[in-house]
């Protein structure tokens, strides 16, 4: 089984050099299935930025999962949740 690091962090833009992730939390994953574990790590994102208390309780950028050659492997950002939950709204059009 291969392990994964599952990583809550904070995304810095540091000017000219671009964005810094600084971790806030970090799990250790062990895993067969690749896919597998990059979907349920998709749905825990899911379920807790629905929650009626993501605004008061979600304190990362992003959720990372980096495989244990150190590559990333997904990303899921609390931004683009919000965007395509945005668009997804119909304004009565």
């Amino acid at each position: 089984m291969e392990v994964y690091r599952v990583r809550e962090v904070k995304l810095i833009d540091t000017g000219g050099e671009g964005i810094k992730l600084e971790p806030l939390r970090e799990y250790e994953r062990q895993s067969s299935d690749q896919a597998g574990l990059i979907e349920q790590v998709r749905h825990f994102f899911e379920m807790e930025m629905s929650s009626p208390k993501a605004p008061q309780t979600v304190d990362f950028d992003a959720i990372v999962i980096v495989n244990s050659k150190g590559l990333e492997i997904a990303r899921f950002s609390v931004s683009d949740f919000w965007k395509r939950e945005w668009n997804d709204v119909d304004f009565g059009a």
